[in-house]
Protein backbone atom coordinates (compact mmCIF):
# COMPACT_ATOMS: atom_id res chain seq x y z
CA UNK A 1 0.00 0.00 0.00
CA UNK A 2 1.66 3.66 -1.08
CA UNK A 3 -0.18 6.89 -1.09
CA UNK A 4 1.43 9.67 -3.27
CA UNK A 5 1.23 13.25 -2.16
CA UNK A 6 2.27 15.38 -4.84
CA UNK A 7 2.19 19.01 -5.00
CA UNK A 8 0.60 21.21 -7.79
CA UNK A 9 1.11 24.25 -8.94
CA UNK A 10 -2.51 25.95 -7.75
CA UNK A 11 -1.56 25.19 -3.88
CA UNK A 12 -3.42 21.85 -4.10
CA UNK A 13 -1.82 18.29 -3.43
CA UNK A 14 -2.71 15.30 -5.85
CA UNK A 15 -3.13 12.11 -3.34
CA UNK A 16 -2.53 9.28 -5.54
CA UNK A 17 -3.60 5.77 -3.00
CA UNK A 18 -2.64 2.06 -4.97
CA UNK A 19 -2.86 -1.25 -3.56
CA UNK A 20 -2.62 -4.78 -4.83
CA UNK A 21 -5.61 -6.70 -4.18
CA UNK A 22 -5.69 -10.48 -3.16
CA UNK A 23 -5.69 -11.57 -6.71
CA UNK A 24 -2.84 -9.30 -7.23
CA UNK A 25 -5.17 -6.84 -9.35
CA UNK A 26 -3.28 -3.52 -8.90
CA UNK A 27 -5.34 -0.56 -7.67
CA UNK A 28 -5.31 3.08 -7.64
CA UNK A 29 -7.29 6.02 -6.24
CA UNK A 30 -6.76 9.80 -7.19
CA UNK A 31 -7.68 12.15 -5.06
CA UNK A 32 -7.22 16.15 -5.07
CA UNK A 33 -6.21 17.58 -1.62
CA UNK A 34 -6.10 21.13 -0.37
CA UNK A 35 -5.16 23.07 3.14
CA UNK A 36 -7.73 24.30 5.00
CA UNK A 37 -6.14 27.89 6.01
CA UNK A 38 -9.05 28.30 8.72
CA UNK A 39 -8.04 24.94 10.90
CA UNK A 40 -4.16 24.33 10.62
CA UNK A 41 -3.39 20.81 9.88
CA UNK A 42 -6.14 19.75 8.26
CA UNK A 43 -6.25 18.71 4.32
CA UNK A 44 -9.63 18.82 2.40
CA UNK A 45 -9.47 15.38 0.74
CA UNK A 46 -12.07 14.73 -2.20
CA UNK A 47 -11.69 11.68 -4.02
CA UNK A 48 -15.25 12.43 -5.42
CA UNK A 49 -15.58 16.14 -6.07
CA UNK A 50 -17.89 17.76 -4.82
CA UNK A 51 -17.61 15.09 -1.45
CA UNK A 52 -14.78 16.02 0.89
CA UNK A 53 -13.47 15.07 4.19
CA UNK A 54 -11.18 15.92 6.45
CA UNK A 55 -7.45 14.97 7.08
CA UNK A 56 -6.09 15.41 10.39
CA UNK A 57 -2.10 15.29 10.43
CA UNK A 58 -2.35 15.04 14.61
CA UNK A 59 1.96 14.39 14.48
CA UNK A 60 4.33 13.51 12.60
CA UNK A 61 8.35 13.07 12.94
CA UNK A 62 8.69 9.55 15.19
CA UNK A 63 12.98 10.24 14.97
CA UNK A 64 14.10 13.76 15.98
CA UNK A 65 16.68 13.77 13.23
CA UNK A 66 14.03 13.67 10.82
CA UNK A 67 10.63 15.37 11.13
CA UNK A 68 8.83 13.33 7.96
CA UNK A 69 9.40 9.37 8.31
CA UNK A 70 5.79 9.14 9.94
CA UNK A 71 2.43 10.67 10.46
CA UNK A 72 -0.49 10.62 11.62
CA UNK A 73 -3.43 10.84 10.33
CA UNK A 74 -7.07 10.92 11.49
CA UNK A 75 -10.57 12.49 10.56
CA UNK A 76 -12.08 14.93 11.97
CA UNK A 77 -14.97 12.39 14.06
CA UNK A 78 -12.13 10.15 15.20
CA UNK A 79 -13.34 6.95 13.55
CA UNK A 80 -10.39 6.39 11.21
CA UNK A 81 -6.59 6.67 11.85
CA UNK A 82 -3.64 5.95 9.46
CA UNK A 83 -0.20 5.60 10.29
CA UNK A 84 2.14 6.55 7.70
CA UNK A 85 5.66 5.47 7.44
CA UNK A 86 8.06 6.24 4.00
CA UNK A 87 9.06 2.38 5.24
CA UNK A 88 7.07 -0.32 3.90
CA UNK A 89 6.88 -1.47 7.50
CA UNK A 90 7.23 1.01 10.97
CA UNK A 91 9.85 0.11 13.65
CA UNK A 92 8.88 -0.68 16.90
CA UNK A 93 9.88 2.53 17.84
CA UNK A 94 7.29 4.45 14.81
CA UNK A 95 4.77 2.49 16.34
CA UNK A 96 5.17 3.20 19.69
CA UNK A 97 5.41 7.05 19.14
CA UNK A 98 2.59 7.20 16.30
CA UNK A 99 0.20 4.86 19.22
CA UNK A 100 1.02 7.73 21.78
CA UNK A 101 0.31 10.49 19.46
CA UNK A 102 -2.92 9.12 18.42
CA UNK A 103 -4.14 8.61 22.10
CA UNK A 104 -2.89 11.82 22.94
CA UNK A 105 -5.12 13.14 20.52
CA UNK A 106 -8.54 11.42 21.35
CA UNK A 107 -8.04 8.72 19.29
CA UNK A 108 -8.50 5.40 21.66
CA UNK A 109 -11.18 3.89 19.45
CA UNK A 110 -9.72 4.10 16.36
CA UNK A 111 -6.15 2.86 18.13
CA UNK A 112 -8.05 0.04 18.97
CA UNK A 113 -8.98 -1.16 15.85
CA UNK A 114 -6.00 -0.56 14.17
CA UNK A 115 -4.64 -3.35 11.72
CA UNK A 116 -1.37 -3.92 10.11
CA UNK A 117 -1.58 -3.47 6.18
CA UNK A 118 0.34 -6.31 4.24
CA UNK A 119 3.35 -4.89 2.30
Amino acid sequence: VTATYIPLPDGSVRVVNEHTDLLENRMRAVARARIDPTRPGTLRVSFFPPFASDYIVLAHGCDHRDGYDCAVVGSRDRKLLWFLTRTPRATPHQMRVMIAAAMRAGYSAAVARLQQTPQ
